[in-house]
């Protein structure tokens, strides 16, 4: 040990190349620029609605993110009503769809519950709600800021107290052959 010299200020800074971080260049830069502006318009709304307090029928609309006034008044009220995430994965599959990676989500207001899973190879999201009202704000809340934000919205199928969000639309038909609802 006595033959090791001391570590000048030039190399105090200095790391191997295998300990370097890598910066991404070109389209990798802009793919996670972007996913971190999603990321935090995702967080900015997820705050906003949690934050805003239970809303009675008929009343709570006007947010600075929501879209039009009554946009989803008449969408899938003729669809059945699931109490629970539990239920609408039993409907899932008995309708052939099956339901893989299920993870229960902290359910924040409105959603009553909510939960994420794959089908055919597509992620979704099922969001269930304590009534009508609650539901339809969320869905204005949620269109007026992808409006805002010029982003379309993923194809969703919509019930009276729930809605399931998936990637692709050829998913959103065979969710909706299982669990009724309007594709949206």
């Amino acid at each position: 040990l006595g033959n090791v010299s001391p570590v000048t200020e030039d190399q105090k800074d200095h790391h191997p190349p295998a300990y370097r971080a890598r910066r991404p260049t070109g389209r990798g830069a802009w793919i996670i620029a972007g996913a971190i502006v999603v990321a935090a318009l995702v967080i900015g709304a997820g705050l906003f609605l949690s934050r805003s307090g239970p809303v009675p029928a008929g009343a709570g609309r006007g947010s600075p993110f929501s879209g039009a006034e009554g946009d989803f008044d008449d969408v899938g009220l003729n669809a059945r009503a699931y109490a629970s995430v539990e239920e609408m994965l039993d409907a899932m599959t008995r309708g052939g769809v099956t339901c893989s990676r299920l993870q229960a989500k902290q359910a924040s207001e409105p959603e009553k519950e909510s939960a994420s899973c794959q089908a055919n190879d597509d992620d979704v999201l099922i969001r269930i709600f304590a009534g009508v009202a609650q539901r339809n704000r969320y869905l204005e809340d949620a269109q007026g800021l992808l409006a805002r934000a010029n982003v379309s919205a993923l194809p969703r199928i919509v019930g009276p107290t729930w809605f399931v969000t998936t990637d692709t639309t050829a998913t959103a038909r065979r969710l909706q052959g299982a669990l009724g609802g309007q594709v949206l």
